[in-house]
């Protein structure tokens, strides 16, 4: 009715080479008389969108739902934005599903994912805002952290708590009341002997030491690692 309305001939009408000749001759009329470009405009804004949606499906495909962190990288490798969480796999949907101009810019430009298994929330927390500091991604914000005063209740100690996997403790390893590192051991006398233990552990950079110990303080008042085992540090 459109097409007879507007004056474009219909030849075999009702058959299927008919109707898409006609319904071709009137896209090309409504682009012609499109001036503000709409129509263009919402196509392309709609192509975009479905590629976009078949890439963010393609890089969440292989992101595991375990406790972590996860970095989105841009076409040169560099980290832009980093998101953590107890189910890395969807909190990294979450993100690709939000529609802030932010989030819209790291969906984007974001080419590749890749992603840490940390095993619990305290090795998570204290990674995460360490790696945040060092790598200073484009995308995301990060708020100054308060920092908490005080000590721990011993100086020198192990934090024990859940791996990455069943056969697997993290560690921490906090001496002369400082946060010097952490890690994983699969083996039970690697906990016990520091000089085995700090040959494999991460160490907490000098400038980010004040900084884990809130992290860590602020979880102890909250929480129970698995064990704590103090020693006496001599």
């Amino acid at each position: 009715k459109l097409c007879k309305a507007i004056g474009i001939p219909m030849s075999d009408r009702h058959r299927a080479s008919g109707d898409a000749l006609a319904t071709l001759q009137l896209f090309k009329l409504l682009l012609e008389k499109d001036s503000s470009k709409t129509i263009i405009e919402d196509t392309i804004k709609h192509f975009d969108c479905k590629k976009t949606a078949e890439k963010l499906t393609q890089l969440l495909h292989d992101i595991p739902a375990v406790n972590g962190i996860y970095y989105l990288h841009n076409e040169n490798g560099r980290i832009i934005f980093m998101g953590k969480g107890k189910n890395i796999k969807n909190e990294a949907t979450i993100q690709f599903l939000k529609t802030s101009k932010r989030s819209k810019k790291v969906q984007e430009k974001t080419v590749s994912v890749s992603y840490e298994e940390t095993g619990n929330e305290l090795i998570t927390n204290l990674k995460y805002h360490i790696e945040l500091e060092i790598n200073n991604p484009k995308y995301n914000f990060v708020p100054k952290k308060k920092i908490v005063d005080g000590n721990f209740n011993n100086d020198h100690m192990l934090l024990i708590d859940l791996g990455r996997h069943f056969d697997e403790h993290s560690v921490i390893l906090i001496e002369k009341n400082e946060v010097v590192g952490y890690g994983y051991t699969n083996l039970s006398f690697q906990e016990t002997h520091l000089d085995i233990l700090k040959t494999f552990i991460t160490p907490i950079p000098q400038e980010n030491k004040s900084m884990a110990k809130t992290i860590i303080k602020n979880y102890l008042k909250k929480n129970n690692p698995l064990k704590i085992i103090r020693f006496s540090g001599e």
